[in-house]
């Protein structure tokens, strides 16, 4: 926000054309912290699912995410009440992220949580990606005595843990395009929230008296010729 402020304080930007600079910024920049993140664990540990959907869910859930981090700066009044806000939105995000409860155990009052959570679609996505349609190692009842297979002797289904966490109805795709409908309207939220942040800022005119007087502006010759 204040990077955005900056510009457009100074005449160098528009507050649409920053932000969406910063979003096409974010996007590049999260595509290659995610093949980082997750060619390593491909390599490493050998995962069962599939790789696409694998990138797609992480990927997404990163932009989500940093967007997320993004909206709460630009309707924070200070760095405190942002720390405050991004606290207070991203905890019960993570309690109802499917990993902790599990749906029925959701009380109906709190089910907006539960569905207002984007980690919980992430959760899903890729244990449905990991655990479908796949069977375990056969497990010997020696092995089963010594607590090595949780979900029964001999060769189970890996569905067996999607039913343990309710997830038996949950498609990996679907999964996918819910955070893409996240990212969606986060974007479309602060592509109406910033430009309200300065009054005719989304312009490459003078904001509105006040607006920057904690800025540091300096006007660009051309600019000013305008």
């Amino acid at each position: 926000k204040v990077v955005i402020a900056r510009e457009t304080c100074n005449l160098s930007y528009s507050v649409v054309e920053s932000y969406v600079a910063h979003v096409l910024s974010l996007g590049v920049l999260q595509s290659l912290y995610t093949i980082c993140f997750t060619v390593p664990f491909l390599l490493l540990l050998g995962p069962e699912g599939e790789y696409k959907y694998f990138f797609a869910i992480f990927l997404a859930l990163s932009l989500v995410g940093s967007v997320h981090g993004f909206l709460v700066g630009t309707v924070a009044r200070s760095f405190p009440h942002a720390q405050l806000m991004l606290v207070t939105t991203t905890i019960p995000m993570l309690l109802f992220s499917g990993f902790l409860i599990q749906e029925s155990a959701v009380s109906p009052p709190l089910l907006p949580f539960w569905y207002s959570s984007y980690y919980r679609y992430a959760f899903q996505g890729v244990v449905s990606n990991e655990f479908r349609g796949r069977t375990f190692d056969h497990c010997s009842e020696a092995q089963f005595r010594k607590f090595k297979c949780p979900f029964g002797i001999g060769s189970v289904e890996t569905s067996a843990v999607l039913r343990a966490l309710d997830m038996q109805h949950e498609r990996t795709a679907d999964n996918v395009n819910v955070l893409l409908l996240f990212l969606t309207a986060m974007v479309a939220a602060g592509l109406t929230l910033m430009p309200a942040t300065f009054d005719g800022a989304n312009k490459m005119v003078p904001p509105a008296p006040g607006a920057c007087d904690e800025m540091p502006v300096v006007v660009p010759d051309d600019a000013a010729a305008v």
